[in-house]
């Protein structure tokens, strides 16, 4: 694949950037610089085991795994169904300026979100009630091969507010990140003293306001070394920058108030508004949901998951890959219950991502043909749809007008 920026080939390093700012839109995860990626982005692996292997042998060899289907199955999608999904520039397309719009999957109308800039490159992130946009303008000399704008050097990130349904981007203001809170009408805004600032070595500042950019607390100032990865309760969860990108990935619970840590937690797979899903990453282990507010945690019946996962906006359903096969399952908070959904374990090859629709309870998936989890020149896409209580996934194929793809993703 060959990105191009205003009519020339962009440099290796450079498309390298962009494809790791895309694994971390899949992931709820902030990584940084030399490394804080939990896994690749988007591909569902097949991982495969046996408790006591037995020697190859003439007559007991191992059958080898069947392969992983390339689409989603499920029943046929009822006609005039009318999803509406929001759309970004492809970087396939070599457009010089990103774009995003709204598109309706019954009418294939497309209609592009105004007030929102043109910019290289635009990074969605799903925040209570909307989502929320970093218009980069990206210093390709600066930022060499680290895909943050916190570590490169150069002017602020402008940050805009899409409500659902929205047909106007609100600007929220300028900084180095805008990270979601947990509530709904509120985002973390991320800012530096310097824009020179190493983040490394010097405090980042932090402060909660609204989405139209008005301050709802003081500014905070993290402890050096440390991103911000999401708000959760009255906490927020910071990630040391790390120097390698192998497990285990420990975050920690911050109180801004007080300035202490008050718990440790491995391998976060997505965060709620009172919310973490973990796992503690022993051999053996399940997956935890610990509620920060209440201090109590529900076991999770998956072993050893790290695959990205994103709670609805009220925290009650969780949908996060599962290990086996690579399925989506949803766990209900509430009655402790976790449901997979048929149809949705895809061979690597394929670009799948998947979100709750406007927050709410019906996930919407989308699928299409990718190479290593990115979405390939074809402009055939899968978008799937399940409520609680279905028992199958119901899938229709949609064609979004040229240059644009689908944007349905956990970070």
């Amino acid at each position: 694949m060959k990105t191009v920026e205003a009519g020339r080939p962009v440099a290796a390093a450079e498309e390298a950037l962009i494809k790791e700012a895309r694994r971390r839109q899949r992931r709820r995860q902030f990584a940084i610089g030399a490394g804080v990626v939990l896994a690749l982005a988007g591909g569902v692996a097949a991982l495969r085991g046996t408790s006591h292997p037995r020697p190859p042998s003439a007559h007991h060899s191992t059958p080898p795994p069947k392969p992983l289907p390339a689409k989603l199955a499920g029943l046929p999608m009822p006609a005039g169904t009318n999803l509406r999904l929001l759309l970004e520039t492809s970087h396939k397309t070599g457009r010089p300026r990103a774009q995003a719009a709204w598109y309706w999957t019954a009418t294939r109308r497309t209609e592009p979100i105004a007030h929102l800039p043109a910019a290289d490159y635009h990074l969605f992130d799903r925040v209570g009630g909307g989502w929320s946009v970093a218009a980069w303008r990206i210093n390709w000399s600066h930022c060499g091969t680290s895909p943050l704008t916190y570590i490169c050097p150069g002017p602020p990130v402008r940050a805009y507010f899409i409500g659902d349904g929205s047909l106007t981007a609100t600007r929220i203001g300028a900084g180095f990140g805008v990270i979601p809170s947990g509530r709904a009408g509120a985002v973390w805004l991320v800012s530096c003293r310097r824009s020179t600032d190493n983040v490394r070595t010097t405090p980042a500042r932090v402060q909660l306001v609204s989405t139209t950019g008005q301050p709802l607390s003081p500014r905070y100032r993290p402890p050096a070394g440390y991103l911000l990865w999401s708000g959760v309760g009255n906490y927020l969860l910071l990630n040391p920058i790390r120097t390698h990108p192998r497990p285990p990935y420990v975050s920690e619970l911050w109180d801004p108030r007080t300035g202490q840590v008050v718990r440790r937690v491995d391998n976060v797979i997505a965060t709620g508004p009172d919310q973490i899903a973990w796992n503690p990453g022993c051999r053996g282990c399940q997956a935890q949901v610990l509620n920060v507010s209440t201090g109590k945690s529900v076991t999770l019946p998956i072993h050893g998951s790290q695959r990205p996962g994103i709670f609805s906006d009220d925290g009650r359903l969780l949908a996060v890959q599962l290990p086996n096969g690579g399925a989506l399952g949803v766990f209900n908070t509430q009655s402790r219950t976790l449901t997979v959904i048929p149809g949705t374990a895809l061979r690597s090859s394929v670009a799948m991502s998947f979100s709750w629709q406007n927050g709410g309870h019906r996930l919407i998936i989308l699928a299409a043909p990718g190479n290593g989890g990115y979405p390939s020149s074809s402009d055939a896409t899968q978008v799937g749809y399940w409520d609680p209580g279905d028992t199958r996934l119901r899938v229709a194929t949609i064609h979004p007008p040229g240059g644009l793809d689908a944007v349905v993703t956990p970070r």
